[in-house]
């Protein structure tokens, strides 16, 4: 559950976007390491749910070589090749989480790299 008090197995959690899909807003902070921005997220819940880049494309409502362009992106931010090093990278960093029932979620960060205002695998505080 993330602290929207939302779960949904194999897909993004956030509020509900206009098109059908859902919208997570990146949670920033001033730790200097690169961020990943809300559609990266989203784009990251997506795959490491085992979407395919088209699936993930379709449940966004976006183009899946946008999907793509994410991605290489996000590898680039992280320092990675492949989507698995990148989806092993988020769940070392706590930046996404998978529960026990395999429920794939943000794990409420952001930060690329180790980052000291968030302990791993610990939630910002939502004020």
């Amino acid at each position: 559950m993330n602290h929207h008090g939302q779960t949904v197995k194999g897909s993004v959690i956030g509020p509900v976007r206009r098109n059908g899909g859902t919208r997570i807003e990146s949670t920033r902070c001033d730790c200097g390491a690169a961020h990943f921005t809300g559609r990266e997220l989203e784009v990251l819940l997506e795959i490491a749910a085992g979407k395919t880049s088209r699936a993930a494309a379709m449940a966004l409502g976006i183009k899946p070589g946008t999907v793509n362009e994410h991605i290489g992106n996000m590898n680039a931010k992280a320092g990675v090749r492949k989507r698995a090093e990148l989806i092993v990278m988020a769940i070392v960093q706590a930046i996404i989480v998978m529960d026990e029932d395999g429920v794939v979620r943000w794990g409420g960060r952001a930060c690329v790299r180790p980052c000291p205002h968030y302990a791993i695998g610990a939630l910002p505080s939502q004020s």
